[in-house]
């Protein structure tokens, strides 16, 4: 599951863990490899590395990546309400 302040506008945002980015990806598509999430965001060469050190735990999601993510997995606009 995710947490409910990794669903939250930007303000009171707080990063999902690599477990949490896993589990949106299995939601986007059950066995969703990390080139092919890179593709699909279109991170460009070096985009599979990129998905690798967030599943990784060394570098955070950005915000709007993780906005799209959420939005396609069925999650919801978290960017857009201000009441969470």
């Amino acid at each position: 599951m995710i947490r409910k302040e990794c669903l939250s506008c930007a303000i009171s945002w707080t990063p999902p863990t690599p477990e949490e980015i896993k589990y949106c990806m299995g939601l986007l598509k059950p066995g969703l490899s990390g080139g092919e999430l890179s593709a699909w965001l279109c991170l460009g060469k070096s985009g599979g590395r990129t998905v690798r050190r967030w599943i990784g735990g060394e570098t955070p999601i950005p915000y709007a990546v993780w906005c799209m993510m959420c939005a396609q997995a069925g999650l919801g606009e978290i960017w857009g309400d201000f009441s969470r």
